[in-house]
């Protein structure tokens, strides 16, 4: 049985609350220090990795490769005249691409006073980030050292102390033209590692296509669907991965992953919401993954994956299948021939 994914311990909403995996880190580079147009106060620190975050003896099959690791940790600290609120980021690789985004997360909604804010990666042609927040709140910076953190006051949500904005987020040029654009919701998750490493995120929604199917969509809907419940159903694992891209390359992290999570053994079902065909050779599957139980089924985690024809035959992408391993912090190795400095 492959183990697909795990979700217990994992935080959601981009930001690490302080002592969820030890003491609370050190921050000791001051990155920024800014207040926005509508009252808030945002302060961001950068410091190293606290030693208990990353296991330093983990060098063998499921765990991440080094150059993937992350290099620091980032400290948000955010305030009005009405509440305070912090976020804790792990920090990788600095992205080439204009936006990359690294946590977000709302506080003050406890008293009545929420207040949204997202962080980015820059790349080296952006200029300026710009925020749009749902209910009309704005914000904007130039990048220091490769950073934005932006906030504004959102509507009044549920009385929670932490969830996800929603926002539109815009990185800009010198000339004002729009070179990136990122959208984060609730179903956004922290920054992951660089690619092409193994990352824990599936996409939010579905990618643009091109237009093109293949000529006889109704069986490469049968396919695809049946390798999807293969490569998560209760088979064995090698027959499961038959189903995958490139699977024997990934046999003993999937092996790690069963004898790690046991107790979800021939108890996964996987539930396909809507499909759509992005190239002739490609599809995004947006599904659900259950854990199944006499009169319960709860859904572990959903999202939109990608399936791939490869000699003929429909697969679940590689990508897509060592996402959900990596939710349960068991990672794929890099494929082969993939050289990635960890500069």
């Amino acid at each position: 049985m492959v183990i697909a994914v795990l979700v217990l311990g994992v935080v959601a909403g981009g930001a690490v609350p302080a002592g969820a995996k030890g003491e609370e880190p050190r921050a000791d580079q001051r990155l920024l220090r800014r207040d926005t147009d509508d009252g808030v106060t945002i302060r961001a620190a950068t410091g190293p990795m606290p030693e208990e975050w990353v296991p330093g003896d983990c060098n063998g099959p499921g765990c991440m490769p080094e150059p993937c690791l992350p290099r620091g940790i980032a400290v948000i600290g955010l305030s009005t005249d009405a509440a305070v609120g912090e976020g804790y980021l792990e920090v990788y690789r600095a992205p080439s691409s204009p936006l990359v985004f690294a946590g977000s997360g709302v506080f003050g909604a406890n008293v009545g006073h929420p207040v949204g804010w997202v962080a980015v990666r820059t790349g080296p042609k952006t200029a300026r980030v710009e925020a749009r927040f749902a209910g009309g709140g704005t914000d904007s910076m130039r990048p220091v050292d490769g950073w934005a953190v932006l906030a504004a006051r959102v509507p009044e949500g549920p009385a929670v102390s932490e969830f996800a904005p929603t926002a539109t987020v815009r990185a800009e040029a010198d000339d004002g033209s729009a070179i990136g654009t990122s959208r984060i919701n609730e179903s956004t998750a922290h920054q992951g590692p660089p690619d092409p490493c193994p990352s824990s995120q599936l996409d939010a929604g579905f990618p643009k296509g091109t237009g093109r199917a293949p000529k006889d969509e109704k069986q490469a809907r049968t396919e695809i669907l049946a390798a999807f419940s293969a490569a998560y159903g209760a088979a064995p694992t090698d027959d499961a991965l038959a189903f995958v891209e490139d699977g024997a390359s990934i046999a003993e992290v999937a092996r790690v992953a069963t004898e790690r999570y046991p107790e979800y053994s021939g108890r996964l079902v996987m539930e396909a919401e809507e499909l759509r065909f992005i190239d002739v050779d490609e599809a995004a599957v947006q599904f659900a993954l259950n854990v199944k139980d006499p009169g319960i089924r709860t859904t572990l985690t959903r999202g939109v994956g990608r399936a791939v024809l490869r000699d003929g035959a429909w697969l679940v992408s590689r990508a897509t299948f060592c996402a959900l391993l990596a939710v349960g912090a068991v990672y794929c190795p890099l494929p082969e021939g993939t050289k990635l400095s960890r500069s």
